[in-house]
């Protein structure tokens, strides 16, 4: 998980949709994952699911554990390393097991 984890992340360095977008934009990337999975709504997508956001600045890999709260995820405090794709493996299996 972790080198595929470092490899999207070197391949997504611009052009990135982020909070900041509109939602329409938003709506146009959510919507093939919906009928892909078969989910009808975004809430049914993300039922029983764990959030981790992952960034990637100077070298230093981020993870940030999320907590469902409701129909939206609370950060939790943030997991770094920096360092091979075990490393990484490592720390997102300690993200994960933080969400909740």
């Amino acid at each position: 998980m972790g080198s595929k984890s470092l490899e999207a992340l070197d391949s997504s360095t611009s052009g990135v949709i982020g909070p900041g977008n509109s939602d329409d934009s938003l709506d146009r990337l959510v919507q093939p994952l919906l009928e892909l999975s078969e989910a009808g709504s975004w809430e049914d997508f993300v039922k029983g699911t764990k959030c981790c956001h992952l960034s990637l600045k100077d070298g230093e890999l981020k993870a940030v554990p999320t907590k469902r709260t409701g129909q939206e995820f609370a950060h939790q405090p943030k997991l770094g390393v920096a360092g091979s794709a075990e490393e990484v493996s490592d720390m997102l299996d300690r993200a994960f097991a933080t969400c909740k």
